[in-house]
């Protein structure tokens, strides 16, 4: 989340953890931040675990579960109301997957690498309960950008 040098400004660390099983140790949780770190888990979380976050500095936020994971409408709603206006989702297929089935991204960058992994790796989205390859979100206002030796490609929904 930083510049090579320090340089820039550290963004709000926002975590979705379910189960909130993020060690209050863990490298996200940065002391030496300006940035706040927030944990978003489901409600009935263990006391214990909160506290020991929130002793690192963490805030945690619980929420109301969904048939796909935390409920990410409230997670925004909570973001909005504390003047977050736009949201980066690094995450795994799932993550991606749910912000997109709900409708919930407006925009969508994806990183190609001249790099071939091969094996059974994860996918970049989860399933988003199409059937036909005419009912996939399609982006719109393509553009592609070189990085190096990477391609960058952003689009709208």
């Amino acid at each position: 989340t930083r510049l090579p040098g320090g340089r820039g400004r550290d963004p709000l660390r926002v975590v979705l953890d379910g189960r909130l099983r993020t060690p209050p140790t863990a490298r996200i949780i940065n002391r030496d931040s300006p940035a706040a770190t927030w944990i978003f888990c489901a409600r009935g979380a263990e006391q214990a675990r909160i506290e020991a976050l929130r002793s690192a500095g963490v805030r945690v936020l619980q929420v109301e579960r969904s048939a796909q994971g935390l409920d990410l409408r409230q997670v925004l709603l909570e973001l909005g109301r504390a003047g977050v206006g736009s949201l980066l989702v690094e995450g795994g297929g799932r993550v991606h997957g749910s912000f997109l089935s709900q409708g919930l991204a407006d925009e969508a960058a994806f990183f190609v690498a001249p790099l071939l992994v091969g094996g059974d790796g994860l996918p970049a989205v989860g399933p988003l309960g199409h059937e036909r390859i005419d009912q996939a979100p399609r982006l719109r206002e393509v553009v592609s950008r070189r990085l190096g030796s990477d391609i960058l490609i952003r689009g709208l929904f």
